[in-house]
């Protein structure tokens, strides 16, 4: 579906729901996650494999070195690792529904 046709609301008085915009919003990611893994799986070449994975990690520490960055000064070690420990829940419990539906 063109991205034009699903957010046609934006040129209309048609108002959506919350849920409309979450499921629109959950397509969005679904389509960027799905083409992502394909160019991953696609690869045979070992370079360009390893070369992909280097750019996770080096992606992943640059997240987590800005992340740290905006942790205000009076927050707690123990408070980081209890907040991370609670994303990691979620993200796995959101990947096992996205896995259950089939949607990846």
């Amino acid at each position: 579906m063109p991205l034009a046709k699903r957010f046609f609301f934006l040129k209309t008085k048609y108002r959506p729901n919350l849920y409309n915009l979450l499921m629109n919003f959950f397509q969005l990611i679904y389509a960027y996650i799905k083409k992502n893994l394909k160019t991953v799986q696609e690869t045979e070449d070992s370079d360009e494999r390893k070369k992909q994975w280097i750019k996770i990690v080096f992606g992943i520490v640059l997240a987590l070195g800005y992340g740290g960055l905006h942790v205000p000064p009076n927050v707690s070690v123990s408070e980081v690792i209890y907040a991370l420990g609670i994303l990691f829940i979620t993200l796995y419990v959101v990947f096992r529904a996205l896995k259950y539906f089939k949607l990846i």
